[in-house]
């Protein structure tokens, strides 16, 4: 999914695991290791995680406008809201 005009991508340091030439010592494949151990980290973060949607009832919504589409908007939300494109990416 392409990044929008506001969303930026992020990146944070959240553990030093050390020199690949070092890692290389201990496992066969460190990197394809450490990715694996990076989306076990991802899913534990978000396996708790509870999504709550609100509508706003009161809000005029004109069916008729080409422009709408709640299907994918909430789609999208809950995409966002899961992390799936940190746990894809």
């Amino acid at each position: 999914m392409p990044i929008g005009k506001s969303e930026k991508k992020k990146e944070r340091n959240v553990k030093n695991i050390g020199y690949l030439d070092d890692l290389k010592l201990q496992y066969d494949d460190p990197i394809a290791h450490f990715k694996q151990v990076v989306k076990d980290m991802t899913l534990e973060k978000t396996k708790d995680t509870k999504v709550v949607l609100t509508i706003d009832k009161s809000a005029i919504i004109d069916t008729n406008s080409p422009n709408i589409n709640v299907k994918s908007a909430f789609i999208y939300k809950m995409i966002h809201t899961l992390g799936l494109p940190d746990i894809l990416g």
